[in-house]
């Protein structure tokens, strides 16, 4: 992916597609971020942000995309501040250009409450998402941005400490995801991860580990044996201890190394860390009298 992206805006000057080279280059620095390195995927970012500011295009959606795509490294980074400022930055842009009324703006909503959230401003994060619940619940055609919403939700008045509308709020963006179509369940691996965590911290281990287990099989039809894929496998090990079945775990855990060593290398922090579990988990299976068996590769799927 990686080389093929490169390749692709080598073969084009900035002044002969803007449009193209923008896209690319987003498109390698959501590469770069999926993969944790944060220093390409900003340069990537700010590659496509310098060609468009330099062909005039700053009011557009491309360059609001660039922005947002852009806040989402710094998130990630834990630059909270910088984050927000370049999402508000988009959220502008997205507002004159397409409308409160639109995917992209509810989406930049989402995405501006998860960094409040983690900023420790829940009362700016709540503002974004009742914005976004009262825009969607005003036009129809944005209906099937309500689960992802009522996700983010749940997460937001758990941490709060209100379980039992987190509750309500899970079962609500259940329920419009049963609503939508298979390919307009927006950002659904995201939500049924976030849900799971929610349901795992309250100790109901079984319907959170029904939850990992779509998101998985649901990314891995959809994208393929990716870092997320890795982390829902990692989370599944956790339920899976919760609920006793401790091989199932250890066959989970495997999974999640298997892809971390084949993305990020075996000396990555994420690699050794899970290795590590892996080890300590074993310690713990032979220790019970169960058996290991050796040279299992963790190829199975979780």
């Amino acid at each position: 992916m990686e080389t093929f992206l490169l390749d692709c805006i080598k073969q084009n000057r900035p002044q002969d597609d803007v449009e193209y080279i923008v896209a690319v280059c987003d498109e390698l620095g959501s590469f770069y971020r999926e993969c944790e390195q944060y220093d390409h995927s900003l340069a990537a970012f700010e590659r496509a942000k310098t060609v468009a500011e330099n062909a005039g295009a700053t009011k557009s959606t491309l360059y609001a995309a660039t922005l947002n795509n852009m806040a989402g490294t710094y998130r990630q980074m834990r630059d909270h501040d910088r984050a927000i400022e370049l999402f508000q930055a988009a959220r502008k842009l997205y507002h004159e250009l397409c409308g409160k009324a639109s995917a992209a703006y509810i989406g930049l909503l989402n995405n501006l409450s998860q960094t409040y959230q983690e900023a420790g401003q829940p009362t700016m994060a709540l503002a974004c998402l009742e914005e976004a619940v009262a825009l969607i619940e005003s036009t129809p055609a944005l209906r099937f941005t309500l689960g992802i919403t009522y996700s983010n939700l749940t997460t937001l008045h758990y941490a709060a400490g209100d379980h039992e509308q987190a509750i309500r709020c899970m079962n609500r963006a259940l329920q419009e995801y049963e609503r939508c179509p298979d390919e307009d369940r927006w950002h659904y691996a995201d939500a049924l991860n976030s849900m799971g965590g929610f349901l795992y911290a309250e100790g109901n281990y079984w319907q959170a580990i029904a939850l990992y287990r779509k998101s998985a099989s649901y990314t891995l039809r959809c994208e393929g044996e990716t870092l997320e894929y890795a982390a829902i496998c990692q989370n599944m090990r956790w339920c899976y201890e919760g609920l006793g079945q401790l091989e199932l775990g250890l066959s989970a855990l495997k999974e999640a190394i298997r892809i971390y060593t084949r993305l990020l290398g075996a000396d990555h922090e994420r690699t050794r860390t899970a290795a590590d579990d892996l080890i300590c988990l074993k310690q713990r299976i032979e220790g019970n009298g169960m058996k290991v068996q050796k040279g299992a590769t963790g190829d199975e799927r979780a």
